[in-house]
């Protein structure tokens, strides 16, 4: 999906980069031209509720799952590819004991990034993942490391499972990223 710039003309605002492996955004196209505006959430809007534009239009938010560990993380992703439109967002998060995760970054990230779930597709999936505790993420040879679909190399990861669309780190915190990230499509 291209962004609308000033005047109507759609702005060539998304890139892969190879030298990352990562899916980036071209920052000044996106702070000069992206209007940050257009979406709002009425003030009697609750977390599962729908969102309202300015428009007038209702988004409806995605379906989020919660799995922990790599085994059901496995089976959840095989389950929901079964039906091949659906698109599969993922966020790798460290395990969370009383709500708060061992991971300052994933801590950060959360609350940008349920946030921004209001761009996402609502026929789409958000799949929020548990990778473990700090000593199970920490080893080399942890099963989510050593998967080749998804490369994980840090947490917080937020990828579009089987696509190149992917936000690592510190960038899973940025508002304006993690929007690009949600109303891209993928088809």
């Amino acid at each position: 999906m291209k962004h609308k710039a000033v005047g109507g003309q759609q702005s060539g605002c998304d890139y892969f980069c190879c030298k990352c492996n990562s899916f980036t955004f071209n920052y000044l196209i996106l702070s000069k031209y992206i209007m940050p505006d257009t979406i709002e959430v009425t003030n009697d809007a609750k977390e599962n509720d729908a969102i309202n534009t300015t428009e007038g239009d209702v988004i409806s938010k995605p379906e989020q799952i919660k799995v922990a560990g790599y085994e059901d993380f496995r089976k959840t992703v095989e389950d929901l590819s079964k039906n091949s439109k659906t698109q599969i967002n993922i966020y790798f998060t460290g395990e969370k004991m009383d709500g708060v995760s061992w991971c300052p970054d994933c801590n950060d990230a959360e609350p940008e990034v349920k946030k921004a779930l209001q761009f996402a597709e609502a026929e789409s999936v958000f799949v929020e993942v548990d990778v473990g505790n700090r000593e199970f993420w920490k080893d080399m040879k942890n099963p989510f490391r050593l998967d080749n679909d998804i490369k994980l190399m840090v947490i917080p990861t937020l990828l579009r499972w089987k696509r190149v669309e992917r936000l690592d780190g510190e960038q899973c915190g940025k508002s304006d990223l993690l929007q690009m990230f949600f109303e891209e499509n993928s088809d």
